[in-house]
C-alpha cells in the first residue's frame, strides 16, 4: 500500500538545515526527521502532528498557527495535515487494537492516510449503521481497497439510501402539500353547505367530521 507523504524539494533542504540545529531527542526533531523520510509510514508523522496540534507546541517554535507550522516548516499543505491528524485520531479512538498491532509490528501495514481519513468520515455519518461501517472497514483493512474505491462504494450507498427514502415517502401516502390542498378544498365545501339548507344535517355532519380528521393528519405523517 502507498503510505508516503509528499514533501517538496525546497522543504527538504529547509528540514535538513533545521535538523542540524535541533536536539535529536526533541519532539520537533522527531517530526522533521519523520517528514523527511519519503517512505516512512504516515502513522508516525500523523501521531507527532496530532501531538503538536493538541499541545500547540508550534507556538513555542515561532508559528502563530498549526497550519503555518505544517506548511512553512514541514512543507505539507493544510489539507494534508488535517487528514493526517484526523486519520491518526481515528485510529487512536476507534481502532486502538490495530494501532497497537502496527506499533508492535504484528501488523506491518495500515492503509494510507487518505483511505483512513475516508473511513473516519464514514464513521461519523449517522446514516451509516454499525454493520455497514464494518463492511467499509473490512474493505479498507482486509481487502486493501483504496480511498477511491471506498468513496465510490460510500457514494453508491448514499444513493441507494436516498432512493429507499423516496420510495418510503411515496408509500406513506399524502405529502404535506397534497394534504394542505385537500384541507383547503374541504374548508370551501364546509363554507358552501351553510348556503344549502336543504342538504341533510347528517351529510353536513359527516363532511365536518372528515374535515376534522384531515386536519389531524399533520400530526401523523
Amino acid at each position: 500500500m502507498n503510505t508516503e507523504v509528499a514533501v517538496t524539494t525546497s522543504s527538504i533542504k529547509k528540514i535538513q538545515s533545521l535538523l542540524d540545529e535541533l536536539d535529536k531527542n526533541s519532539l520537533r526533531y522527531q517530526i522533521l526527521s519523520t517528514a523527511l523520510q519519503f517512505k516512512t509510514n504516515w502513522v508516525d508523522l500523523g501521531k507527532h502532528l496530532y501531538q503538536v496540534y493538541k499541545s500547540e507546541q508550534f507556538r513555542e517554535w515561532g508559528y502563530s498557527s498549526f497550519q503555518k507550522y505544517c506548511s512553512q516548516e514541514i512543507g505539507i499543505k493544510q489539507a494534508t495535515a488535517d487528514k493526517l491528524t484526523t486519520s491518526y485520531y481515528y485510529l487512536e479512538k476507534h481502532e486502538p487494537k490495530l494501532l497497537n498491532q502496527y506499533k508492535t509490528k504484528e501488523r506491518p501495514e495500515i492503509p494510507d492516510f487518505e483511505t483512513v481519513n475516508c473511513l473516519a468520515k464514514i464513521r461519523e455519518d449517522n446514516n451509516v449503521c454499525e454493520e455497514k461501517y464494518e463492511e467499509f472497514k473490512e474493505a479498507a483493512f482486509e481487502e486493501g481497497c483504496s480511498d477511491k474505491v471506498i468513496k465510490r462504494r460510500y457514494g453508491n450507498f448514499l444513493k441507494e439510501l436516498e432512493q429507499d427514502e423516496n420510495i418510503e415517502d411515496e408509500e406513506t401516502g399524502l405529502s404535506e402539500k397534497d394534504l394542505t390542498s385537500l384541507i383547503s378544498a374541504f374548508e370551501r365545501i364546509d363554507r358552501k353547505i351553510e348556503d344549502l339548507p336543504a342538504l341533510p344535517v347528517d351529510i353536513k355532519t359527516d363532511i365536518r367530521k372528515l374535515l376534522a380528521r384531515l386536519k389531524s393528519l399533520p400530526d401523523q405523517i
